[in-house]
């Protein structure tokens, strides 16, 4: 079927397995080039769609208009037409662009998907970059003495409530308390005269931490406990 510029619903159905992948565009036949364009080098973002594709080649599928519709109306058709093919359906979301959700189905699909990837050491190892101790340093270098977005920056109470809210009733593992009292012990030192008289006379925070090499958390222990 030819496919014009037009905007709407399209659906993506392989001939053998009745199975449907559905998508909105502004223009179908540029969506539907993209499409094809990757299902030919193996590179679509759908793999159960790239799966029967490769298997069943492209004289097996047909390239459809569903339903043509304006912008507006378009995540509630697209949402329409994944429920109505239900079962059939190549989609892992329920639809729509704004306010989309996983269907219950596929959520469990993905969550089998993943617990099968995480088996993998091979897979697993391309899930996340690690990071060198190299690398770490390095990047600490270049942060160094750049100041952070959110200074000065006040948090909302609405977000203090919230954080609050979240953190609540929440007990830290013996592991977590460990953790934290070995990177207390770490950033504090008694702090010497000379520290106690630049930061009474006004020396501030980020200034303290170029001038002694120590973290900042000695600053504070200073206006706390000797201002």
């Amino acid at each position: 079927m030819i496919i014009n510029h037009i905007e709407g619903i399209y659906g993506i159905q392989c001939k053998k397995t009745k199975k449907i992948y559905i998508g909105q565009s502004k223009s179908i036949s540029r969506r539907i080039t993209v499409h094809k364009h990757k299902l030919k080098y193996d590179k679509h973002f759908n793999e159960d769609l790239q799966k029967d594709y490769n298997l069943y080649g492209i004289d097996n599928f047909e390239f459809l208009i569903l339903e043509k519709c304006t912008c507006n109306q378009k995540d509630s058709k697209e949402r329409y037409w994944v429920n109505f093919f239900d079962e059939l359906i190549y989609n892992r979301y329920s639809g729509g662009l704004k306010d989309f959700e996983s269907c219950d189905k596929t959520k469990k699909k993905i969550s089998e998907y993943n617990k099968e990837v995480m088996k993998n050491p091979d897979r697993r190892k391309k899930c996340g970059r690690v990071v060198t101790e190299e690398q770490k340093i390095k990047h600490s270098e270049i942060m160094k003495g750049s100041i952070p977005w959110n200074k000065g920056v006040p948090c909302l109470e609405e977000t203090k409530k919230k954080l609050s809210s979240i953190n609540k009733g929440k007990k830290l593992t013996e592991e977590q308390l460990q953790k934290r009292r070995g990177r207390n012990a770490k950033n504090w030192i008694e702090p010497t005269k000379e520290m106690i008289e630049d930061v009474k006379n006004g020396l501030s925070k980020r200034n303290f931490s170029k001038i002694y090499p120590y973290s900042e958390v000695i600053w504070r222990k200073i206006r706390k406990s000797y201002m």
